[in-house]
C-alpha cells in the first residue's frame, strides 16, 4: 500500500497530467492541431517544457491520440445503447459511421480529428476487429495482411480528406468513408459487391440510431 507521501506524489502527477490535457483541449479548440505549439501549451499549463515529454513522450501527438481515444470510447458506449451488433463486420461499419457522424456535427472536432489522425495513423484497436470480422466471414488472412489492410484504409481516408480540404477534389464524406472500407476489405479478399451491400445496410442502420452529441474538443467558454 502506498505511503501518504507516495499517494501525494501520485495525486500531484495526475493533476499535472490533467492540467496538460485541459490546456491542450483549449488550444486545439482555438487554434487547431497544427496551430498548437508545445511551448505555448507548457506556458499556459505552467509546467516545465521538458515535463510534458515525461507524461506524453511524443508531445502533442500523444495528447491528441489520448483525446481521440477517449472520444471513441464515449461513442462506443453511446452506440451500444442503441444498436446490438450483428457480427464484427457490420459492427465496424456502423461504428465508424457513427463516430464520423458525431464528428461532423462540430466543424472544429472534425478538422482536429483529420489533422491529428493524418499525422500519427497508428494501427488501432480496429485491427483486432478487422481480423475477427475477416475470419467471421470466412476469409483466410494472416495478421500482417490485416495490418496492411488497416493501414491502407487509414491512408486512403487521410489522403482523401487532405485533398478535400485543399480544394483539389470535392469528395463527399460518404465517398471517403466508403472508399476507406472498400479498400480495406477488398485488400483482404472480400468481394467488392458484397462489401458495398454491407455498407448500404450499415447506412440504413445508422439512420435509426439517434445522434449522441458527443464532443471531441470541449468548447472554450
Amino acid at each position: 500500500m502506498p505511503t501518504p507521501k507516495k499517494r501525494q506524489k501520485i495525486k500531484k502527477s495526475q493533476l499535472t497530467k490533467n492540467k496538460l490535457l485541459e490546456v491542450s483541449n483549449h488550444l486545439f479548440y482555438e487554434k487547431g492541431y497544427e496551430g498548437t505549439k508545445i511551448r505555448e501549451l507548457t506556458r499556459l499549463a505552467e509546467v516545465n517544457h521538458s515535463l510534458i515529454y515525461y507524461y506524453f513522450p511524443n508531445g502533442k501527438v500523444d495528447i491528441a491520440y489520448k483525446l481521440i481515444v477517449a472520444h471513441e470510447k464515449k461513442c462506443l458506449q453511446a452506440l451500444r445503447k442503441s444498436y446490438k451488433a450483428e457480427g464484427y463486420l457490420m459492427y465496424t461499419l456502423v461504428y465508424l459511421r457513427f463516430v464520423a457522424r458525431e464528428l461532423l456535427q462540430y466543424e472544429k472536432d472534425m478538422d482536429f480529428y483529420i489533422q491529428a489522425w493524418s499525422e500519427f495513423r497508428p494501427v488501432r484497436g480496429l485491427f483486432i476487429e478487422n481480423y475477427t470480422a475477416a475470419n467471421e466471414v470466412g476469409l483466410t488472412v494472416d495478421a500482417p495482411t490485416v495490418e496492411k489492410a488497416t493501414l491502407m484504409g487509414d491512408s486512403i481516408w487521410s489522403g482523401m480528406y487532405k485533398a478535400k480540404q485543399s480544394g483539389a477534389f470535392d469528395f463527399s464524406h460518404k465517398e471517403i468513408r466508403d472508399a476507406t472500407d472498400i479498400t480495406r476489405w477488398v485488400f483482404m479478399g472480400y468481394p467488392m459487391d458484397k462489401i458495398k451491400q454491407h455498407i448500404e445496410k450499415a447506412e440504413g442502420i445508422l439512420k435509426d440510431i439517434p445522434l449522441a452529441g458527443i464532443r471531441l474538443l470541449e468548447p472554450v467558454e
